[in-house]
Parts: structure tokens; sequence; C-alpha cells
């Protein structure tokens, strides 16, 4: 049975057990991407999420604000930058008006990168998502949006 909150607050049926499928989904899903990525183009998922972030983004963005695009911790940004840029895919400078902030730009082999990952990335979510009509993938989006939110805005115990 689903896990369903009623309007006067009653919860219906258990949460663990979609709990526990969300959390093997979400596992596994990191698990293909890493492998996929790592195999194509050298990359785990983190480090994907951060060079997506830099792609998308016009200019250079502080560690700090990459930080909060990818929902990862400040010194788990700066681990996975410094690895980046070991593959000369990422480099850093500090910014002008502000010594204390490190601006991170795509290199021209980040970028390269980037032009021929983006696609085959798609090809993965297109494989992932396969068997999904374009109304249930718009409803999958909505309920991950509606997790996110809930996630992102309650203060943890």
């Amino acid at each position: 049975m689903l896990y369903v909150m009623t309007k006067n607050k009653e919860i219906m049926g258990e949460p663990l057990p979609v709990f526990r499928h969300f959390m093997n989904v979400s596992r596994i899903f990191f698990k293909e991407a890493d492998s996929y990525l790592g195999k194509l183009f050298g990359v785990s998922s983190g480090k994907f999420a951060v060079l997506m972030a830099l792609y998308f983004n016009d200019g250079p963005v502080s560690s700090s604000n990459l930080a909060r695009i990818t929902i990862t911790r400040p010194n788990n940004i700066t681990a996975l930058v410094q690895r980046l840029k070991k593959q000369d895919l990422v480099a850093t400078e500090k910014e002008a008006t502000d010594l204390r902030f490190v601006m991170v730009r795509l290199t021209p082999k980040g970028h390269a990168l980037m032009d021929k990952a983006m696609p085959a990335a798609r090809q993965f979510v297109m494989s992932t998502m396969s068997g999904f009509d374009e109304k249930e993938a718009v409803a999958l989006d909505s309920c991950l949006t509606r997790l996110e939110k809930n996630l992102l805005s309650k203060k943890r115990s």
C-alpha cells in the first residue's frame, strides 16, 4: 500500500517500503550513472554534476555557488574541483574583488568533454526512462520536485 497523508493528517499505509524502494532506485541510478560516465568520459556522477553546472552557467562560478547548485557540501566541492583540475577539465582563480572566493570555470578540454557528454547523458536518461510516456514522465518530475522541496525546506532533528 502506498503512503498517503489524508486531509485530516491520518497516515494510511506504511512509509518505510516506499522509502526503501526510493533509496534502492537512487543507489542503482547512481551506480549505473557512475559506470556509464566513467567508461565513456572518465568522470563520476559527482564530477559530472559539477561540470554540468559550469557548462550551463555563463562564466566562472564560485565554489560556494557550485555547492549550492549541485547540493553538495562545500568540502566535497573542493575535493571534486581539485580532482577535475588534475584532469584539466576545470581551472580555478581567486575572485578579483574578494580573494576569499574561488571561482571555477571549464577549461577548453572541459567544454569539449561536455559537448560530447551531454548527448550521451541525455541518451542514458532516455534509456532509464524508457517505458514512461510523456504524462508519466511529467508526473514523476512533479513528484520528485515535491520530494526535493520537502527535503530542502525541513530541518531534521
